[in-house]
């Protein structure tokens, strides 16, 4: 399994999410990190067959690790996506994504090199779903793109709530 735990400030060269400006679901502006409020999951993927990968992350997570001091984001990267089709995407993803997930669900149309190097992308698992923990301030804590599998999600929940002062 390739879980990679990234020690805060191993080196000045710390892994960070992108500053990312975009719309949730819900119509609500979100800016990573400035809108952080704490340690948060971003479940990303960056392919439309990645939606069963990063459903089978987000779904442990929102009913076991999501509170008020553990946020996440599914993280759609959608770069490719000509932006003449932007507001179909959006509209199709509404229909599609349970209205209670919409706060949550933060389609993202340019970042996609930058998403990229955050979440250690690798070209033989483009499917995959990256998951991503952060402290407030947008640094890579954790991260993997394996499957879903209990193991996984026991060493993510392990670093969430060590980060979250929930041990």
């Amino acid at each position: 399994m390739a879980v990679f735990l990234v020690r805060a400030g191993a080196s000045h060269g710390q892994l960070s999410v992108p500053q990312t400006q975009a719309f949730a679901l819900d119509g609500h502006p979100v800016e990573i990190p400035r809108n952080l409020t704490g340690p948060t999951i971003f479940i990303v993927g960056f392919s439309r067959a990645s939606a069963d990968a990063t459903t089978a992350w987000e779904i442990p997570v929102r009913r076991n690790l999501a509170n008020d001091r553990l946020s996440f984001y599914d993280l759609p990267v959608l770069e490719r996506v000509p932006g003449f089709l932007h507001g179909w995407v959006v509209r199709s993803l509404k229909g599609k994504v349970p209205l209670v997930l919409q706060s949550r669900f933060l389609p993202v149309f340019s970042g996609e090199a930058e998403w990229k190097q955050a979440c250690g992308y690798d070209d033989k698992a483009p499917d995959a779903a990256y998951v991503l923990l952060t402290d407030r301030d947008g640094k890579v804590l954790w991260r993997t793109h394996e499957p879903y599998s209990a193991a996984g999600f026991a060493d993510l929940k392990a670093q969430a709530e060590k980060q979250s002062g929930r041990q």
